[in-house]
């Protein structure tokens, strides 16, 4: 079916059902490769256990699905089949440790954690009350995902306004917050990135239980079908190199990352790469001239909350180290803080 014959997406599981049958590179973690059919093949499987590990009715009601996993196939591999089964991810904080991280995860609801070898051993100890955990490289997982890999495949049907994620703010005021994110508004965050096409390579180094890496490259992906080039944490040191080894077009950042990867040596080959643009929100202005002259790579800065209510988009002509114009549907202004009148637009 042609681009143009497209019907829209309205949940995230219309973007998913777009990558089905789609045989290009979808995924890859160093020398791992996933296509897009495979990958959500094999989402499948997980979403049925998942499904199963939840169970219908859980006694709270709710059925949540926690992750503590590092930037891996794996995460979106539960995340897309939850999705599909009509269950709610909760993204949990990987630097979170103790009484916090089990405070999040009690304070989601969350009826089943999947954690990997890093994520495990965080919740030893831990009370998580009725929550079930699973280490994904464990006996217990891979008899799960066995027996989900002989029932037949059951997706639930999702409606936009249904929750797809709980994504946690950063905590600048008081204790993280467990934002809502919608499958309809997930699925706008795709469909807009109309930038990206299938032979485009978008380099993800910034965490996946942030709004960041989801909003700027996973949705995006499935809407277009272009590659998601993972890894699992953020390093300085190795985020050039793997931008040329996976001919990567585009990442993100968020913070001061772009700092830590200019604070490397200078190199003859630092603009040896294909990256068209970047993302890179709460970078200083000084560090994203740097980025420029150094690495040839305009980032672009713009600003959005984690609860989506004030989104600012770059715009042509807008002045120096402006973060863009409020969103269509986005009323905001700056006001002066002692007389509350509004400022004139710059």
């Amino acid at each position: 079916m042609a681009d143009d014959d497209r019907a829209p997406a309205q949940t995230l599981v219309d973007l998913i059902e777009r990558r089905r049958h789609d045989h290009r590179v979808g995924l890859v973690l160093h020398d791992h490769v996933w296509t897009w059919a495979g990958a959500v093949a094999e989402s499948d499987r997980w979403g049925t256990a998942i499904d199963a590990a939840i169970g219908p009715t859980p006694p709270n009601g709710v059925r949540h699905l926690g992750l503590l996993v590092e930037n891996t196939p794996e995460y979106l591999l539960a995340l897309l089949g939850a999705a599909r089964r009509g269950i709610t991810t909760v993204g949990l904080n990987t630097t979170r440790r103790g009484a916090e991280l089990e405070r999040d995860i009690a304070h989601t609801d969350c009826g089943v954690v999947l954690a990997d070898a890093a994520g495990a051993p965080l919740l030893d100890g831990l009370d998580l009350g009725p929550a079930s955990v699973f280490d994904v490289s464990g006996d217990d997982w891979h008899r799960a995902l066995a027996a989900a890999a002989a029932a037949p495949p059951a997706p639930q049907a999702v409606a936009p306004e249904d929750t797809l994620l709980l994504i946690f703010t950063s905590g600048s005021t008081s204790a993280p917050k467990a934002v809502v994110m919608s499958h309809g508004r997930a699925t706008r965050m795709g469909e807009a990135a109309s930038w990206f096409g299938p032979d485009d390579v978008l380099y993800c180094a910034m965490p996946l239980f942030h709004g960041n890496a989801l909003n700027a490259i996973v949705f995006p992906a499935l809407a277009t079908g272009a590659t998601i080039a993972l890894r699992e944490r953020f390093s300085a040191s190795a985020f050039v190199d793997d931008l040329r080894r996976h001919h990567a077009t585009f990442f993100t950042s968020v913070g001061r990352a772009l700092g830590y990867v200019l604070a490397t040596p200078e190199r003859a080959d630092d603009r040896d790469h294909v990256v068209k643009f970047a993302l890179a929100p709460e970078s200083s202005p000084a560090d994203v001239r740097e980025f420029r002259r150094r690495f040839g790579i305009t980032c672009v800065a713009g600003y959005g909350s984690s609860e989506n209510a004030v989104i600012f988009v770059p715009v042509p002509g807008m002045p120096r180290d402006a973060l863009g114009k409020p969103q269509d549907g986005i009323e905001a202004a700056v006001v002066d803080p002692e007389t509350g009148e509004r400022c004139a637009t710059a």
